[in-house]
Parts: structure tokens; C-alpha cells; sequence
């Protein structure tokens, strides 16, 4: 586990903030000043932050198998509204949050403004971590409305990858893609799971392969499901949730 991770998980201190933790010297490991904001740490180092007093963290740090605790939410994010705290263009979903969730709850990763459903937020950075690291495999489900039918082709040529050299041959966490069309009257959708996106990566594979994407949506994450009907409402995952989200 990052140094870092430790401290925001035990303060809730934001990222930025701790980042000028690391540039002001006031985190020590072991009694040693470390200033390196990607420094590793390990079972039973001493981690000390001085920026109120000093407030030592004593962390046993088990890597995976250490129980993370924390809250999650599932929000029924609309279409419209930027994933940010603050723009000053656009609306965000925090405007649609009571104000405890703006303060404490971060995104699990991100949707775009035209992207619309299932987004979770959590009050604990390493859950954050766990979810979005390609290394845990963890499956997202979307589902696109397109201008015209996706052919067999470039479905099999993403599926490979071949699109845009938007993939590393030599990367180990390469993106998994998997296409399932479906015909409904007046447009073409497509079923879309993948375990890492980067910014905008369905729309941009889409794009470069001549199609315009109408409509995209998150169906699931892992094993929760958007089950809530009005766009802008949330409820709390239970803890069974929880367990089967970060452990199934």
C-alpha cells in the first residue's frame, strides 16, 4: 500500500492535500522524512504526518487480504451533469447529493457529461483502488446506442484491439472487450465489457471506427446493478453488497 493511501485513509484527507504533505517534508516513515508521494510501505512501519501536532499512524499493512472498511453508494447519475466537485460551465452530481456526501464521497472513477446510470462513490480511497486497479480484473458493463449497425468485423478487430493502436501488445493490463449486438427498430446498441477505460475510451474506439455513439450508459459494475429507477437518486450498498463487490 502507498504511504499516502495510508494517511488519507485514516484522515480523509484529500489527495491534493497530501500531496503537499510529501512537498513540505512533513511525512516521515520510521522517523525518516519521505518525500516521495508514490512511496511503498510495509507491515508495521511507523508513519508520522506533522501538519496538525504530530499524529503518528501505526499501519499493519496485509496487502490484499486486509479487510477494507468504508461505505459505498450507488448513484443514478442523469445525463448532463459532469462527475466534479466544482465547473463552472456545467452542473455536477455533487449539486444533486446531499452536502455530507460532497465532503466526504469520491467518485469510483468517472462518466463523461453524456454518459448516464450507474456510478458509485465511496468515503475511502482505498476502496477506490481496489475497484479501479486492471490488476483485480474488475468487469464494467455498458450499453451504446449507435448511428449504424456494428458489423462482425470491427467488433472482432476492437475485441483485438486493432483500433487506433489504443492498445500496448506488451501490456499486461490490456483492456478485455466483449460486443454483444442487439436490433431493436430504429437503431443498432452494443453491450460493451471492459475491465480498465481510460478518458472517453468507448466513444473515442467507436469514433475512430466510423460509427457516433448516441447514447451510452453503465449498466454494472462488478456484481452491483443499477437498480434504482429516478435519475439523480442513491441508496447505500448493504454490507453483503460490499463484501461481494470488493472480494467475490
Amino acid at each position: 500500500m502507498l504511504v499516502r493511501q495510508v494517511i488519507q485513509k485514516n484522515s480523509g484527507m484529500s489527495r491534493r492535500k497530501c500531496f503537499s504533505l510529501f512537498c513540505d517534508g512533513k511525512v516521515s516513515v520510521n522517523n525518516v522524512i519521505c518525500k516521495d508521494f508514490k512511496s511503498i510501505c510495509q507491515t508495521g512501519d511507523l508513519i508520522t504526518r506533522s501538519d496538525q501536532g504530530h499524529h503518528a499512524i501505526t499501519i499493519n499493512n496485509n496487502s490484499e487480504k486486509e479487510q477494507i472498511e468504508g461505505d459505498i453508494i450507488i448513484f443514478y447519475k442523469p445525463t448532463g451533469y459532469v462527475v466534479s466537485r466544482n465547473d463552472h460551465f456545467n452542473d455536477t452530481i455533487y449539486s444533486l447529493l446531499p452536502p455530507e456526501y460532497a465532503l466526504h464521497y469520491r467518485p469510483v472513477g468517472r462518466l463523461d457529461k453524456d454518459t448516464s446510470w450507474l456510478l458509485l462513490l465511496t468515503n475511502n480511497g482505498s476502496i477506490t483502488h481496489r475497484l479501479m486497479h486492471p490488476k483485480h480484473h474488475i468487469h464494467k458493463k455498458y450499453i451504446a446506442t449507435l448511428d449504424h449497425p456494428l458489423t462482425k468485423k470491427d467488433k472482432d478487430r476492437m475485441i483485438r484491439g486493432e483500433s487506433v493502436g489504443m492498445f500496448d501488445p506488451q501490456d499486461t493490463h490490456r483492456d478485455y472487450l466483449s460486443f454483444h449486438d442487439i436490433y431493436t427498430e430504429k437503431s443498432w446498441t452494443a453491450v460493451i465489457t471492459l475491465i480498465s477505460g481510460k478518458k472517453r475510451h468507448i466513444r473515442r474506439l467507436f469514433r475512430h471506427m466510423g460509427y457516433r455513439i448516441l447514447s451510452l450508459h453503465r449498466l454494472s459494475f462488478w456484481s452491483i446493478h443499477l437498480d434504482i429507477a429516478t435519475p439523480g437518486s442513491y441508496r447505500s450498498l448493504s454490507k453483503v453488497e460490499v463484501q461481494n463487490l470488493l472480494y467475490s
